[in-house]
């Protein structure tokens, strides 16, 4: 595991459920939650934890998903259930004025689906390889996935076969944590987000002032971009050719632009 230099610790935010969250950057700052995507945790926001820490301007809160690096698992069927944890945590953290929410691939998905619920705590959003339904070839490989799991109940094979599965997912490159999710936990978290669908036009009233952050070819959004961001009717931002995670392998120009977008207006 890569030493980092960001504590983090276990919050009760509901009976019997605790959730990681890490909490840093100037308490009297504009709040900003980093949601990270499946198979990793909020480790993945490094890089844009110490430039936001630098920044001074803003308070910071990353946390681990339901299931993910050191928060409890709890089952969920739905991406609505992922926003009303954010939404628990925000409330055990006092913290209910605007947000600003940036979220990665299924964290994008939380990000969108906690706008939509709750309008009035969004201030602005920026959607990581972001995508408002999984294309055809995610969700097919998400149920082969979730067949195999099913008929065969590989939760028992090694962790070698876990790495493999990991890896045709494309969710390796982002397991920069060494507690990353149980097969079953995983499995769960595949079949919910599936199903994730940002209805067909989002009224004016709901959108907050969005920023999309996508590869020219990404293998899994970029398909959906210009149908993202006219739904959002967002600003939009192409960095690197071809990978999923541009905030990991070309952190400081996508900091750039999140600091000057999130710091405007």
């Amino acid at each position: 595991m890569i030493e980092l230099p960001f504590q983090s610790k276990r919050i009760h935010v509901r009976p019997g459920y605790f959730m990681n969250v890490h909490v840093s950057g100037n308490p009297r700052g504009r709040p900003v939650v980093f949601i990270h995507g499946r198979a990793s945790s909020f480790e993945t926001w490094q890089h844009q934890l110490k430039a936001f820490q630098n920044d001074g301007r803003f308070q910071i809160i990353a946390y681990d998903l339901n299931g993910h690096g050191q928060s409890d698992y709890e089952s969920h069927a739905s991406v609505a259930e992922h926003a009303e944890d954010l939404d628990n945590l925000l409330e055990e953290l006092n913290i209910r004025g605007p947000v600003d929410l940036v979220g990665h691939s299924d964290g994008a998905a939380i990000a969108q689906t906690f706008a939509l619920d709750h309008p009035t705590l969004v201030r602005k959003m920026v959607l990581v390889a972001g995508y408002d339904r999984p294309p055809v070839d995610v969700r097919t490989k998400n149920k082969i996935a979730l067949g195999l799991y099913k008929l065969s109940r590989i939760s028992n094979f090694s962790d070698r076969f876990y790495d493999k599965l990991l890896g045709i997912m494309d969710a390796k490159p982002l397991r920069v944590s060494d507690r990353p999710p149980e097969l079953g936990v995983l499995m769960e978290h595949f079949d919910a987000f599936n199903r994730f669908n940002v209805r067909n036009k989002v009224p004016r009233a709901l959108r907050p002032h969005t920023l999309l952050v996508c590869s020219q070819i990404d293998p899994h959004a970029a398909i959906g971009q210009q149908r993202l961001a006219k739904k959002w009717d967002a600003l939009q931002y192409t960095v690197g050719r071809d990978t999923h995670s541009p905030h990991l392998e070309r952190p400081e120009q996508v900091n750039r632009h999140l600091l000057h977008f999130l710091s405007s207006g």
